[in-house]
């Protein structure tokens, strides 16, 4: 009896806790729309912004995600970043698993809070909290929630409701409230059901909402986030940071922030303007002398990260990297400002949103959106663009990181939208001419030199920064040719505002034509061969956007093998298309067979219906770059 009521009590006591527990967000409650292409689905994202004053925006958010699978991980990860400017409380993480039962729920032990460091930040006030839960079971659910407040109203940032590809959501709403002290300007994408706006108590209430929204598939050759996914920026007309007041109803006006806020920090001290002005002595031409103060500025400082003052927007003085010789890009492109003042030569500073891929600013929507400093040289209109932070930059070269886009210029009457230098097809170009040895067992050694210019420049330009051991190392992956061995290289460049740099390269390669019987199979294309290949779509949903604008031509010559002659010439291709262009073509004189091979591609944006021809033109682009000259033995 006692064994029977014991069991009895046991059973009571689980049962109770069983129904103690609360479920929350069991995955059972997914609509199965909502779960077809999604790696994770945000199941609640609640975020709240009352905007107290130009010094003070409160916030609430709360986030619970869904995770399908490892490659949605991170989604449930709670990191949040603050500085001297903004702080972060109240903050909870909970983990469920697949029937909403709880699992853990994060301690104060779990979260660490540690110094936002880059790796190349010497000094930094900018910190974050973290803590990355997650379960070796799938699905499960993660529950973040956290409150802040940030001293500013510079960048209220924006809402962002769908967090990537393979992503669906099932709730999300974004509250904002303000006084008629504090206006705001919103700006809605994508967005299929349009906002609220209210007033209550003599507050604006702003509200948007996202429902049911499936997960989108990601597609080769996409446009930006912003021409694809849903959202809402939102800015202030009049902003504070830090004491600083300004506006940016316009871009005159808040370029006239930019420049008040770094007003008379270009002073050197007297012995380095000296200095400077005995440099350029005796040079008539602005140019020499801008090059020669942009490579003092290269030979005498260096970049590192800097996070301080307000928010990393007023630059240090002039004087101040002229003593430590160092300074991020705001700084290093207002010394160079002070070197040229020195010498009595005119320069703006720039700010631009940098970086390859990207995207471009919103200029119908005066706000901050930039994270890169630049300067420009009128010169009388001919004008040179300097990127301060790289030493070995050639003089006047922006590159892909902060080519082709608007920037905000800054001026003494304001901040001016203009747009740095595009590099067109006919400069991004890669020339290679190559004499290629093949002996009777297919073996081949190859010499041969390959120019690259502007854009293209940037496939070589890390091996002059690297040791005569990293760059050979770097070389193999990078030739990607099996069964080859280097037997010399160089590298040489110019410095230029269109650079040009040059690889020399000696190598053998065993085996590289195959045989078969008495037949030996040549590849015509050893180097630089075409070999991508999109994927085949059912349906394309999206424009293709095609951003590569590139030139390469090859000139290969073969010598033959006596012992062979030739049995079969690879078919001249000439393909001209609205993507680019494809020529190859072939001739043999006695053992001696010449290969010219070019590629022309085009950027734009075409209609989805475009895809598959799109995927044809790369498609006939690398079978053709697979061709084989065919050898048969006498």
């Amino acid at each position: 009896m006692k064994t029977i009521h014991l069991t009895y009590m046991l059973m009571f006591f689980v049962v109770t806790i069983m129904y103690a527990q609360k479920i929350n967000y069991p995955v059972s409650e997914i609509p199965e729309t909502l779960k077809k292409n999604a790696d994770a689905v945000i199941r609640e994202h609640t975020v709240t912004k009352v905007i107290i004053n130009d010094l003070r925006v409160e916030s609430h958010e709360k986030f619970v995600v869904t995770i399908f699978n490892k490659s949605a991980q991170k989604l449930g990860y709670f990191d949040e970043g603050y500085d001297k400017h903004s702080s972060v409380s109240h903050y909870s993480v909970k983990l469920f698993d697949s029937k909403g039962v709880l699992i853990k729920k994060a301690k104060s032990k779990d979260f660490l809070d540690v110094k936002a460091f880059d790796g190349f930040t010497l000094y930094d006030e900018n910190r974050r909290i973290y803590y990355h839960p997650y379960s070796e079971k799938y699905p499960y659910t993660v529950e973040l929630e956290f409150s802040r407040i940030d001293k500013q109203t510079l960048s209220l940032g924006g809402w962002y409701p769908v967090y990537d590809f393979n992503v669906a959501v099932q709730n999300a709403v974004c509250n904002i409230i303000t006084d008629a002290d504090c206006p705001i300007r919103t700006k809605e994408l994508n967005m299929a059901v349009p906002g609220q706006k209210t007033i209550i108590d003599e507050k604006t209430h702003y509200s948007w909402q996202l429902v049911n929204y499936n997960a989108l598939e990601e597609e080769p050759f996409l446009p930006g986030y912003s021409q694809i996914f849903p959202q809402v920026k939102f800015a202030t007309n009049e902003f504070n940071y830090d004491g600083y007041r300004g506006s940016m109803s316009d871009w005159k006006t808040f370029g006239s922030w930019v420049r008040e806020l770094n007003k008379d920090r270009q002073v050197l001290p007297n012995a380095t303007v000296s200095k400077l002005q005995a440099m350029v002595e005796g040079i008539d031409n602005d140019i020499d002398k801008i090059e020669l103060l942009y490579k003092y500025l290269q030979d005498n400082t260096r970049y590192v990260s800097i996070q301080l003052g307000i928010g990393g927007w007023q630059t240090f003085e002039a004087s101040l990297v002229d003593e430590t010789k160092y300074g991020d890009c705001k700084a290093l492109s207002n010394y160079m400002r002070a070197l040229l003042n020195a010498v009595n030569i005119e320069s703006n500073y720039i700010v631009v949103r940098a970086g390859k891929d990207a995207s471009p600013i919103d200029v119908e929507f005066p706000s901050q959106q930039f994270n890169h400093a630049i300067l420009c040289v009128p010169n009388k209109g001919d004008t040179i663009w300097l990127e301060c932070t790289d030493q070995k930059q050639p003089f006047g070269y922006l590159g892909s990181f902060t080519q082709n886009r608007h920037c905000l210029l800054i001026t003494e009457e304001g901040g001016k939208l203009v747009k740095t230098p595009e590099y067109t097809r006919d400069s991004n170009t890669q020339f290679s001419t190559n004499y290629c040895i093949i002996d009777s067992a297919g073996n081949c050694q190859l010499k041969g030199k390959t120019t690259y210019k502007a854009l293209q420049y940037e496939n070589i330009a890390r091996y002059f920064y690297r040791s005569p051991k990293e760059q050979k190392e770097e070389l193999y992956k990078d030739l990607n040719t099996p069964n080859s061995t280097i037997l010399n290289y160089s590298f040489e460049r110019n410095n230029e505002p269109i650079p040009v740099a040059s690889r020399q390269l000696e190598l053998t390669i065993n085996k590289y034509g195959t045989t078969n019987g008495n037949r030996l199979f040549i590849p015509v294309n050893p180097l630089n061969a075409f070999n991508f290949i999109p994927e085949k779509l059912s349906s394309r949903k999206y424009p293709v956007e095609l951003r590569s604008n590139t030139f390469d031509m090859d000139t290969l010559t073969f010598e033959l093998p006596e012992s062979y002659s030739v049995e079969y010439l690879p078919e001249p291709i000439g393909i001209s298309t609205p993507y680019g262009e494809y020529v190859s073509k072939g001739s043999l004189d006695g053992n001696k067979f010449t290969y010219i091979r070019s590629l022309k591609m085009a950027k734009g944006i075409f209609p989805p219906e475009d895809y598959e021809k799109v995927r044809e033109f790369y498609k006939t682009i690398s079978n053709a770059d697979a061709a084989k000259l065919v050898l048969i033995k006498k």
